[in-house]
């Protein structure tokens, strides 16, 4: 099976179900992964982060938490703590699907 990585941000039960689809599609094993922390560490951690690809800015992400979210089917990771244990959380759901 081949691997999809796709960009960062499904907020809708329709872009989660596109991503979704096209995994299927392309016979790859999927894995979603719903990130959540507080509104102001994400604030927080866009004011303090240099010379990344993302465009997202403060004002996206106030934005982005008034979108309701709908169904959501993906894992819950709680993002407000290190990377390392964010990435750790994530591989004990992956070794758990197969």
């Amino acid at each position: 099976m081949g691997r999809l990585s796709g960009p960062p941000v499904h907020a809708s039960p329709a872009e989660r179900e596109g991503i979704e689809k096209i995994a299927r599609d392309l016979s790859c094993r999927f894995a979603g992964f719903w990130l959540e922390a507080p509104l102001d560490l994400r604030v927080d951690r866009v004011h303090n982060r240099h010379g990344d690809a993302s465009d997202a800015d403060p004002a996206y992400l106030r934005r982005q938490a008034d979108i309701e979210e709908g169904s959501l089917t993906w894992h819950r990771i709680d993002a407000s703590a290190a990377t390392a244990s964010v990435v750790d959380d994530m591989m004990q759901k992956l070794d758990g699907e197969t």
